[in-house]
């Protein structure tokens, strides 16, 4: 049968010492991943196989480990995916921390 293509959907979630970000709902299973700082450098992941979700969609899941040092205020971590439906950049910095300067 024909695959009917399905746009991802991702969330990001932060761990004490990791970022996690989890990709749902996508058509067909061709999916990459990539983690970024400051929209730069491009980091090492661990990225998971894409398995086949309940209703035939995929899923995959990604995870980014930080160390302490690492988590620096002006750090701004990227989990982009890329799918042929359409491309997600979801950001994440320290929490506490806003991204603008107040004048």
């Amino acid at each position: 049968g024909s695959v009917t293509p399905s746009a991802p959907t991702a969330t990001l979630f932060q761990g004490p010492s990791e970022l996690v970000c989890l990709v749902l709902g996508f058509s067909p299973s061709d999916i990459n991943n990539t983690w970024l700082l400051d929209n730069i450098t491009e980091l090492w992941n661990n990225t998971s196989t894409p398995y086949r979700a309940p209703g035939g969609k995929f899923g995959i899941r990604s995870h980014l480990s930080l160390a302490h040092q690492d988590w620096t205020p002006v750090a701004v971590y990227t989990c982009r995916v890329t799918h042929s439906t359409q491309t997600l950049a979801l950001n994440i910095s320290k929490p506490g921390v806003s991204l603008f300067t107040q004048f």
